[in-house]
């Protein structure tokens, strides 16, 4: 699963116009014989940190970590807004946001103040931030029957609420993931 993730990683980097070349990895997984095939065969060169080391990948450490706190900091924001809602269900949502608005918002070292995505994409095209909202706030969604356009009681709910976890990533950027309150779907 290891050998795959990478050659789906390398798919992608290949789609926006970058080879890679070389990986900078900790021990265990990476050190197995089939990665290491893999890299050679793929003409990439490989290299490990010291054992318990973590300070010598300081970049990609520094990056969880402030996905991390990131995310922690909308799970308790959601939580304050929705008391019974369970935070640890929504993590893997909150960490996507945080990589999602990270990866789009604009570098202050960059003099072109551009994203992280734009740049590994090497394109001008950004995020639509009217897209986008504050993680855990209340969304409406339209009925399912004004949804298909069909008719709907004059006096009945239009829209449900639910709460916003972030654009879909599996569908257009205009998409949301909305939990419904009710059934936690």
């Amino acid at each position: 699963s290891t050998v795959k993730a990478k050659e789906a990683f390398e798919r992608i980097s290949q789609k926006h116009g970058v080879k890679v070349m070389h990986y900078h990895y900790d021990n265990g997984l990476f050190d197995t014989k089939a990665f290491k095939a893999s890299v050679e065969q793929a003409n990439q060169t490989l290299s490990f940190c010291g054992p318990n080391a973590h300070h010598q990948n300081g970049v990609a450490e520094r990056r969880i970590r402030e996905l991390q706190e990131s995310a922690r900091t909308m799970l308790i924001h959601a939580h304050r807004k929705w008391k019974n809602m369970h935070s640890t269900m929504l993590w893997p949502y909150a960490l996507r946001m945080a990589n999602t608005i990270y990866n789009n918002s604009p570098l202050l070292n960059d003099k072109e103040k551009r994203t992280p995505m734009q740049i590994a994409t090497d394109t001008k095209v950004g995020i639509n931030r009217k897209h986008v909202k504050t993680f855990g706030c209340p969304a409406y969604v339209l009925h399912r029957n004004l949804q298909l356009g069909n008719p709907h009681g004059k006096w009945a709910e239009r829209s449900k609420m639910g709460i916003y976890l972030g654009p879909s990533p599996v569908h257009n950027k205009n998409v949301a993931l909305v939990m419904d309150m009710d059934s936690g779907l």
